[in-house]
């Protein structure tokens, strides 16, 4: 769910008060796993960053006039934990020795977790490193999915890296992409996680997007049924002494407390708000996935490299200035015909292109999970006045 109070701009002279808040760098395509559902398209190559395109992205984003005050870099986009733990160090070093005023640094990874150990526990201690790991809830839910490259199940390795990451205090979150084999026991899901000892649980409903063409989740019975499952794990409890924090409730509590008082933003559809960078230095804007997806009339989605662009440059790329104006249309629909608008700020560009071809497209499967779904839940919970919720004292930021 998009979340933040920047102005949105439809022409690059009017993108002044936009601020970088995210930038996402693929250390390697590669992945050590094979979800059924991934996006990724070259999750087999074995490609990797060089330390010197991490020295000219950390060089690129310091002197960028669109990062101020808070910049989370986040290493994704492919199992991070593939490279050596040598190379973190260096990065990490890299990233610091870099000119930044007043702007405060976070690093995050998303991890499968499969490969954490003491070594890889003391770097993020050391390194103050927040830790998402990619779980989809009990045994027979993840490893329907899940699978390593020789289509075994994943759960216990899982498993036990989240437990050396709590052992280690490093206190963990978890994603968990929900499907049509969820839905039918959504006491068992959400317990769990209570049981895991995980504090915070994103939800990301199985999307369309990239190299994954179809959801189990895109049609009417499961978004019924998707309902259902989110209203029961409100009964339960969100954010009690029970049960974890639900990150998609944090961002509709913060929604809701910012409403009329702030613009409408939402990260995915605003250009630099996320930056995303390739293990070739490749510079690319919106959506996260759109760093590694392809389309008939754009080609690719990098507008420019760290190695002889300026990031500040790339909103003059002509191929940057199609596509935003495309997914400006889009917002605009949006806008003009959903009166969820002020909950998502006119949606993921991503979905839209993977759904419908288009970035000028409104309503999406996703959006009606992701967001009409959600709020009409999380609205209902609330007028109800009879389900447990909580909510956390800061609230935490986007999906990864």
């Amino acid at each position: 769910m998009a979340q933040g109070n920047v102005v949105q701009g439809t022409e690059a002279a009017e993108l002044s008060s936009v601020r970088t808040q995210l930038a996402i760098i693929q250390a390697t395509p590669f992945c050590n796993i094979r979800c059924k559902y991934c996006y990724l398209p070259d999750r087999a190559a074995t490609d990797t960053i060089a330390l010197t395109t991490v020295q000219r992205i950390a060089q690129r984003l310091a002197t960028s006039r669109f990062v101020q005050d808070d910049l989370t870099i986040v290493w994704h986009a492919g199992e991070p934990l593939r490279m050596p733990i040598s190379f973190y160090r260096s990065a990490f070093d890299i990233f610091h020795a870099q000119p930044w005023h007043d702007v405060k640094l976070t690093f995050s990874i998303q991890t499968n977790a499969m490969m954490v150990n003491e070594a890889w526990c003391q770097l993020f201690r050391e390194y103050d490193v927040r830790v998402g790991v990619s779980l989809d809830g009990p045994r027979i839910l993840h490893d329907r999915h899940r699978v390593d490259r020789g289509g075994r199940g994943t759960f216990d390795r899982v498993i036990r890296g989240i437990r050396m990451l709590q052992e280690a205090g490093l206190n963990p979150s978890a994603i968990a992409v929900v499907t049509e084999e969820s839905m039918p026991d959504a006491r068992a899901f959400w317990q769990f996680f209570a049981d895991s000892g995980m504090q915070l649980i994103g939800i990301n409903p199985e999307e369309a997007e990239g190299s994954h063409l179809e959801s189990s989740l895109h049609n009417t019975a499961a978004e019924s049924a998707y309902r259902a499952f989110i209203d029961e794990i409100i009964s339960m409890g969100i954010g009690t002494a029970s049960y974890p924090y639900l990150r998609e409730f944090e961002g509709f509590i913060e929604l809701a407390r910012n409403s009329g008082r702030a613009p409408v933003f939402a990260q995915e559809n605003t250009p630099m708000a996320i930056l995303s960078f390739d293990h070739r230095g490749g510079i690319s804007t919106f959506s996260p996935e759109l760093l590694t997806t392809g389309h008939p009339t754009y080609g690719d989605f990098i507008f420019g490299n760290v190695y002889t662009d300026e990031l500040d440059a790339i909103i003059t790329n002509p191929k940057f200035r199609a596509v935003h104006a495309s997914v400006q249309e889009g917002v605009e629909r949006c806008r003009d015909t959903c009166g969820f608008f002020s909950f998502c700020g006119g949606g993921a560009p991503s979905n839209k292109l993977g759904e419908t071809g288009s970035f000028a497209a409104a309503e999406t499967h996703s959006c009606r999970l992701r967001v009409k779904v959600m709020v009409s839940a999380f609205s209902d919970a609330l007028a109800s006045r009879s389900y447990k919720l909580a909510v956390m004292p800061t609230a935490p930021g986007r999906r990864d």
